[in-house]
């Protein structure tokens, strides 16, 4: 069940709540042990302007959704809003929220690398989502594996600026969205000889996963 904690139109948006309950019901499915209610708190900021939409998870049990009103293309923007909700869904499994992270101290950026791959991996496998953001397929092995050779030499204590910076875009390489290109590109890997699934990854911390990559 979802249930919205806050809206900026509550006309357009509470028509929301049905299909996002369904959606999350579905992840909710293939995810066990996230909570049985949801709440979304809906704004209309950090949206990613291609899909009309975005979102990060805030705690176990509150997803923040970003929401365009005015995107041309509804029908494509509920698609990557059933996306959103499987990604976010999938952050939440893994303990990789806003929340947790303030608990339990500051991630190297490699990991945070390795958790948006695979709720990247989980909405492209199971909500039939093309994520743009986690489309490395343009980039060069010797690209991908420079970006993984710097992001893995960037430790605990990095400031937000240096995350949205390898996140959403990086000027000096004129790119966007490495974070999430290359935990893609990871993430795929481990999976790669089809022994495990992107489900079996859903109780594994980013640790865990970066020695799955490093041994194959």
């Amino acid at each position: 069940m979802i249930e919205v904690i806050h809206y900026t139109d509550p006309v357009v948006q509470k028509k929301l709540e049905r299909p996002l309950g369904g959606f999350y019901n579905q992840a909710r499915a293939l995810l066990p042990g996230l909570p049985e209610n949801m709440k979304l708190f809906v704004k209309e900021q950090q949206i990613t302007e291609e899909i009309g939409t975005s979102g990060f998870a805030y705690s176990h049990d509150i997803i923040n959704l970003e929401f365009d009103k005015n995107f041309p293309d509804q029908h494509a923007q509920m698609v990557d809003l059933r996306g959103t909700i499987f990604h976010e869904s999938y952050h939440i499994k893994q303990s990789y929220t806003l929340s947790h992270l303030a608990e339990r101290g500051p991630l190297a950026m490699i990991e945070t690398s390795i958790y948006e791959g695979c709720a990247t991996v989980f909405e492209r496998e199971h909500a039939g989502t093309k994520p743009l953001f986690g489309d490395y397929k343009q980039h060069s092995p010797d690209e991908l594996d420079a970006w993984l050779n710097k992001i893995r030499s960037i430790k605990n204590g990095f400031s937000r600026n240096d995350w949205e910076k390898w996140a959403f875009y990086n000027p000096e390489l004129k790119e966007k969205w490495i974070i999430y290109k290359l935990g893609t590109h990871v993430v795929d890997k481990v999976l790669s000889d089809g022994s495990l699934d992107i489900l079996d990854l859903q109780d594994k911390s980013a640790k865990d996963i970066l020695a799955l990559a490093d041994n194959l």
